[in-house]
């Protein structure tokens, strides 16, 4: 359903807006577009960008396949809005011999659908070597993926050192808590009052966590946090995995404490049914980070405690406090 992970993401950064509409059984090796060809697909990716360039936030989210527009976060669009916009701003406009184009040919029951996937390369007006990338991907004129990040298609980057602010003892407590938000997803899972694909966030400062009666359950999260033995500490991030039909939590902390004022937002995110985001890579994770570059990677098997407290935290009542439009 919704992904964002949310973070600068959305965080290089990167964060991303990485959305997948339908799955194909069957798909042919990605062919060039040829460079003289104005496809539908191109002017469509075009006009997401001036939509971006000119705030059109409900625009541009009209351009989305309708699947996809139901999984984008507002606080993804928000960031790319943000950043795209200053991409575009500061930066070189790519001509058409530029854009990187490719298209495969996939195959399902349903027929065929030619997937076009653009990339387009800005340069700094200064720094010449300095290149951002939008990648959109259109099938049938309608958007299914779209981010920006640094890196052209198919590059994968594997950093030796952390080269940002990095800590490997915690010592977070609710008392210090500046800000949170809890972001839930039903996905599949029915309720009976609110149904199917149901979702919610909620939102505040320390003293409205406490109010709510909340602030329990989040301190049992960090106390675990706290004193875990991390299974893989991840330095190849890129962006986070959309979350597809899934039951799925997100939880964002900022604290006031000295020593984390330059760690910026933690965050965490886990798949609560285990039978669920299976073909998600990360699925398996209960994934924990402060940086852009830097996750820890607790397995979900090995932590059924903590499962078991963020599944308390979604199915939560929140009384009247749930976020009007989350």
């Amino acid at each position: 359903m919704k992904i964002h992970q949310i973070m600068k993401i959305l965080q290089i950064l990167l964060i991303s807006i990485t959305v997948v509409g339908c799955r194909f059984n069957y798909s042919e090796p990605a062919g060039k577009i040829s460079d003289d060809e104005n496809s539908s697909g191109l002017i469509t990716a075009k006009r997401s960008l001036i939509y971006i360039q000119e705030n059109k936030t409900d625009s541009l989210r009209g351009l989305f396949n309708s699947k996809v527009a139901k999984m984008v976060k507002p606080e993804q669009l928000h960031w790319l809005m943000q950043e795209g916009q200053k991409v575009l701003n500061e930066y070189i406009y790519p001509n058409d011999t530029s854009i990187l184009k490719s298209q495969s040919t996939n195959y399902s029951m349903g027929g065929k659908k030619i997937v076009e996937m653009f990339s387009f390369p800005f340069q700094n007006k200064t720094y010449k070597d300095s290149l951002k990338y939008f990648h959109i991907t259109v099938v049938d004129n309608e958007i299914h993926r779209l981010f920006l990040n640094d890196y052209p298609p198919g590059m994968r980057i594997i950093e030796p050192k952390h080269t940002e602010p990095h800590k490997d003892n915690f010592d977070m407590k609710t008392e210090n808590l500046r800000w949170f938000r809890i972001w839930y997803e039903g996905g599949d899972k029915v309720d009976s009052k609110k149904g199917k694909n149901y979702y919610y966030a909620v939102s505040g400062d320390k003293e409205k966590l406490v109010n709510i009666g909340a602030d329990r359950l989040i301190q049992d999260v960090f106390d675990i946090l706290n004193t875990a033995k991390f299974d893989s500490l991840d330095v190849k991030y890129l962006g986070d995995d959309d979350n597809g039909d899934d039951e799925w939590i997100y939880l964002r902390f900022k604290f006031q404490n000295p020593e984390y004022k330059d760690l910026g937002e933690f965050t965490l995110s886990c798949f609560l049914d285990s039978e669920q985001g299976a073909d998600k890579p990360f699925s398996k994770y209960i994934i924990f980070k402060h940086t852009d570059k830097t996750r820890y990677l607790l397995l979900r098997d090995k932590n059924p405690e903590l499962v078991q407290i963020l599944s308390k935290i979604g199915n939560f009542n929140y009384g009247k406090n749930y976020e009007r439009y989350p």
